[in-house]
């Protein structure tokens, strides 16, 4: 049975309210026109902080199913893409 927005929001939010990056924006969001090494280090300081935090798992899953763009749960765009490819090959 598929999960309404309304319903998805209220079991599964709260979870933000304990992550660790809470506030720390640009860690997990690129600034415009962000080049390659400068988008590692900032990828590289956010994966630190997301392998400390306690709901890393929620909000990789959150991340994944709603189609966050960003650093999210310890994956950039491109990790979390090929995740999802990956569960829906495993899925078919």
């Amino acid at each position: 049975m598929p999960v309404s927005r309304a319903h998805y929001d209220v079991m599964y939010e709260t979870w933000k309210d304990n992550a660790s990056c809470k506030g720390r924006t640009d860690l997990f969001f690129a600034p415009p026109g962000e080049r390659e090494e400068p988008r590692l280090r900032r990828e590289a300081m956010a994966r630190t902080v997301c392998m400390n935090c306690p709901v890393l798992l929620p909000c990789r899953d959150h991340a994944r199913v709603q189609g966050e763009l960003g650093f999210w749960g310890g994956e950039n765009d491109d990790e979390r893409r090929v995740a999802r490819r990956s569960t829906r090959r495993i899925a078919s």
